[in-house]
């Protein structure tokens, strides 16, 4: 039954929407009041923040935290794009060994 209830709500709406082409699926969006359009816009916005909050609770280390939050701040702030947010994290990384290896021999 679930098999049936995805065909219909997805693969049906698909299929009408390549039939049919532009113009009647840009009239259903133009249908669609301004107020759901501007509300999905800002769910749309919070999906950054909704999957760094799942991560860290997934996660649960609370001493790294921190660094997940850098890493987000200059995602979505800075720019900065994915491998040099990656760079960066493994600079982070080595420093934090680094430290633990001479805290551990003094």
């Amino acid at each position: 039954m679930p098999n049936v209830f995805n065909f219909v709500l997805f693969s049906v709406p698909v299929f009408l929407a390549i039939y049919l082409g532009a113009g009647p699926v840009q009239a259903i969006i133009n249908a669609i009041p301004k107020v759901i359009i501007d509300g999905l816009a800002v769910g749309g916005g919070m999906i950054g923040a909704v999957g760094l909050a799942l991560l860290l609770k997934c996660i649960n280390v609370k001493h790294i935290w921190y660094y997940f939050l850098i890493g987000f701040f200059f995602s979505s702030f800075l720019n900065i794009n994915p491998i040099g947010i990656t760079l960066i994290a493994v600079v982070c990384v080595a420093m934090a060994y680094y430290r633990e290896m001479d805290r551990e021999v003094a």
